[in-house]
């Protein structure tokens, strides 16, 4: 479709305003908003495609997922149809340049499928390396939806292979994750860094198997008197009381600080008091939270990923190919035995100013939609 002439304004830098949607179900997720928040810095026009009433930018919403209380009862393949009929109308309300869909949920598949706009969809992770537990229906229209989009934005290089196996060309392909604030997750700070404390950003939810972590620390206590762990973040109803009786049963109640949720300025002073970073999901992109540790200064201990392997390797950090007690009890005693050094400190400080930086990968971003912007309408499927 190319660019609409009503729409060809000027952004702040200069470049022709290009009229968005922004179309993913987590509008209050703080990756959504920095997608959308610079888009909307930058002199653009977005429209946000969401399940919710308002999100907290200068957008327009159109809620697709709004329905009557008698939605519960109807048969579950109704109640799909609905879903992607509303999909539909909502993307072909605004007359957009382009589709950004953030998170490839079955409403982004769906969405994919059903633009007129050229699409670029950014995988965030466990939208692809997870797609074992979608619905049928979403694995079988996956691949469909990654042929049918203009270019594709991977977060990480595990991402970007999935999709060109699943025929995206590798031209189409590009591989980054949006980036940190190098300007707040910085090493230097008035903070005096802790040698025995061990945090972990990456909130309360059993996916992140954080009751594990609390599980190992006896361990590191026994041989670290004074050793203790940081819970950074927060999660859903439940999961702080159940983390909190996992540290009662293990007996280190008193070692285990639980913070709520915490602001990036508050995230990085509790990386320059760490001595210790320690993340261990099943599955991940190249996660921010390793990007702000690595900047921070904090030694990282992860599982072993290959996309945790863009950030470290073994001079710069534990990876840790099997989670059972004694092995993370293991690594993360090794971590910070290893902190002490202060060896991995300029590595991986170096490495994100790189890669990371939140200001270059934004703007790396913004420049693929109006590339495709430029490209006109949808790809036909290859």
């Amino acid at each position: 479709m190319g660019r609409s002439p009503e729409n060809a304004g000027q952004t702040a830098a200069g470049e022709p305003r290009l009229c968005v949607a922004v179309v993913g179900i987590a509008p209050n997720n703080v990756h959504f908003l920095t997608y959308v928040r610079h888009l909307v810095d930058h002199g653009h026009d977005v429209t946000v495609v969401t399940n919710a009433e308002s999100v907290d930018a200068d957008v327009s919403v159109i809620n697709f997922g709004r329905h009557s209380r008698l939605i519960k009862f109807a048969p579950s393949g109704f109640r799909i149809l609905l879903r992607v009929c509303r999909v539909r109308k909502a993307l072909r309300r605004g007359g957009f340049d382009v589709v950004s869909v953030q998170q490839m949920t079955p409403d982004g598949v769906y969405a994919a499928l059903l633009s007129r706009a050229p699409v670029v969809p950014t995988f965030w992770g466990s939208d692809l390396l997870r797609l074992e537990i979608r619905p049928w229906f979403v694995r079988r229209l996956m691949p469909v939806a990654v042929r049918c989009a203009a270019l594709i934005h991977a977060t990480c290089e595990e991402i970007a292979q999935i999709a060109m196996s699943m025929g995206a060309r590798p031209e189409d392909v590009e591989t980054f994750n949006y980036g940190i604030d190098l300007s707040v997750f910085s090493g230097t700070g008035p903070e005096s860094r802790d040698l025995y404390r061990m945090v972990c950003t990456r909130g309360l939810r059993p996916f992140y198997r954080t009751a594990a972590i609390i599980e190992a620390l006896p361990g590191v206590i026994a041989r670290f008197p004074e050793a203790k762990l940081v819970l950074a973040g927060d999660g859903q109803p439940g999961d702080r009381e159940l983390l909190e009786a996992v540290a009662l049963r293990e007996g280190v109640a008193d070692r285990v600080e639980f913070t709520g949720r915490l602001s990036p300025s508050q995230i990085a002073i509790e990386l320059r008091r760490a001595a210790v970073w320690v993340s261990i999901p099943p599955t991940d992109s190249f996660a921010l939270s390793l990007q702000e540790a690595m900047a921070c200064g904090a030694f990282p201990v992860t599982t072993d990923l290959r996309a945790m392997r863009e950030g470290i390797d073994d001079s710069r950090g534990i990876l840790l190919s099997e989670v059972v007690r004694e092995k993370l009890m293991d690594a993360l005693c090794e971590g910070l035995s290893r902190s002490s050094t202060g060896a991995h400190v300029a590595a991986n400080r170096a490495m994100v100013e790189t890669k990371c930086d939140r200001t270059v990968n934004l703007a790396r971003w913004e420049t693929m939609l109006m590339r495709a912007a430029d490209m006109g309408g949808h790809h036909d499927e290859r």
